[in-house]
């Protein structure tokens, strides 16, 4: 809750970096083009490349965690990008 006195014109809204906070969308693994899976920390083009080729081989993940048999995603590039996927 907020409460404002006045006429609000000097209260600063609060940002999220990047885009990823509470209010921001998820992003789908199953769906995503390149762009977007290099907004994920720790992906970069080549593994967003990677995990476009995982789901062209082997079909949709079935579960999140399934994208660390994707090369170059392992527990700890997984834990950074669990909390902002989904299938």
């Amino acid at each position: 809750m907020k409460i404002v006195v006045g006429d609000g014109a000097d209260v600063e809204e609060p940002s999220e970096e990047k885009g990823f906070g509470p209010s921001a969308s998820l992003i789908n693994i199953n769906t995503a083009d390149l762009s977007s899976l290099m907004e994920l920390p720790g992906i970069g083009e080549v593994t967003a490349k990677n995990i476009i080729a995982y789901r062209e081989e082997n079909g949709s993940f079935k579960t999140k965690d399934e994208i660390k048999q994707v090369s170059r995603i392992g527990e700890k590039t997984y834990a950074k990008i669990e909390e902002l996927i989904c299938i």
